[in-house]
């Protein structure tokens, strides 16, 4: 966290990190045989692709190109992430209270904020952990 600001600060990746970065989103995403997009255009907000998502998918969403939802589950009931909508203004505050508390437990929460008011709190495990 920025100390000066209370809010987390961002660098540019080098194209490793970069490539390490779409690795991660693909293996938090999982293999799932189809997932969302959000919809540029008028109508639904979200549609279903009937296909994996794949690195040039992640790269996609990465560079705010594309926005895509999964499911983050794996076939053996494993995950790389939890993830928390806040789509209330009081949810986003109890999120933002819970990543305090697991940032004070160790732990390196993410906390993504829309221009909208909602939020995703995002804990990235290091490696899968069972789901229950």
């Amino acid at each position: 966290m920025n100390k000066r600001e209370g809010e987390p600060s961002a660098r540019r990746l080098d194209r490793q990190e970069y490539r390490s970065a779409a690795e991660l989103l693909l293996d938090i995403a999982g293999p799932a045989s189809e997932h969302i997009r959000m919809n540029e255009k008028e109508g639904k907000k979200y549609y279903t692709n009937l296909e994996p998502l794949t690195l040039r998918h992640m790269i996609a969403h990465l560079e705010g190109r594309c926005t895509y939802g999964a499911l983050i589950g794996h076939p053996d009931g494993t995950t790389r992430a939890s993830i928390y909508d806040a789509d209330t203004a009081k949810a986003v505050a109890i999120v933002k209270e819970a990543a305090r508390h697991l940032q004070a437990a160790g732990y390196k929460p993410l906390i993504e904020l829309s221009p909208v008011g909602k939020a995703h709190l995002v804990i990235i495990y290091t490696e899968h952990e069972g789901v229950s």
